[in-house]
């Protein structure tokens, strides 16, 4: 379901929001929030990424995603390329907040991944 102003909710309640495009200036900042009681049940998770940054990627080049001290993604959390999502394996406990940085052509993205009480749109 795709919604107004770069926001995206998925049928299980995730929230993604392009918050703010990236430009020469400034980096983009995408927000993801996922209602704790997913986390809590230990759910797969999947989402896209919002419409407009996956429109700058192309399926054969995949981006660099990394934490903002150039760490590796956790092992409960992938990006698949081919179908420009996130999947979230069995989240754990104290892993959220969690911010990490995309990179591509010479731009960068901030995501910021939440845990929420209550689903976006309740």
């Amino acid at each position: 379901m795709q919604v107004e102003q770069g926001q995206l909710l998925t049928q299980v309640g995730i929230w993604v929001n392009l918050v703010r495009e990236t430009l020469a200036e400034q980096d983009g900042l995408i927000t993801v929030y996922i209602p704790q009681r997913l986390v809590a049940q230990q759910t797969m998770l999947d989402f896209p990424l919002p419409q407009r940054l996956a429109a700058t990627l192309t399926p054969s080049a995949e981006p660099d995603i990394s934490t903002p001290e150039g760490e590796p993604v956790p092992p409960w959390l992938h990006y698949e390329q081919s179908s420009m999502r996130f999947v979230l394996g069995k989240v754990p406990a104290d892993a959220l907040p969690l911010e990490l940085e995309l990179r591509y052509a010479g731009k960068r993205w901030t995501l910021r991944f939440t845990a929420t009480e209550v689903s976006a749109g309740n």
